[in-house]
């Protein structure tokens, strides 16, 4: 059962460690697929659409990761509530409030994370035409 749970964690924190890299190499932060868009170069529009298309298959390969982590940590709850010696009792409360506050801080940042992907995807999705300059 820690071995899913650990799978779980794992397959979360490289979901949003990819989510994280997508958005930071949409804004230009950081360039790290060959395929990048150069901001002083002259790029075609073909190399800005496959870019775009690119980022966001990558974003939805994070997506997939993160719902898989999510159904094995409904899976490890599940089997927890049905075997009871595999639940671990916290004896002090403090603790238990901060690890809340973790994991809901957690779960925001996720949420966050989920919502400026979702607006780069719709941002790269609508078709401006030809736009003079």
């Amino acid at each position: 059962m820690k071995k899913i749970k650990l799978f779980s964690n794992l397959i979360l924190t490289a979901g949003l460690i990819i989510l994280i890299t997508a958005f930071m190499e949409q804004v230009g932060i950081i360039h790290f697929a060959h395929i990048s868009i150069n901001p002083y170069d002259v790029n075609t529009l073909e190399q800005m659409n496959f870019h775009d298309r690119f980022i966001i298959c990558i974003i939805l390969v994070a997506y997939l990761m993160i719902v898989l982590s999510a159904i094995l940590k409904i899976y490890f709850l599940y089997r927890a509530a049905k075997v009871k010696d595999d639940v671990i009792q916290v004896k002090k409360r403090h603790s238990k409030y901060l690890w809340l506050i973790f994991k809901s801080i957690v779960i925001v940042f996720i949420l966050i994370m989920i919502v400026l992907t979702l607006l780069i995807i719709l941002l790269n999705s609508i078709d401006c035409g030809n736009i003079p300059s």
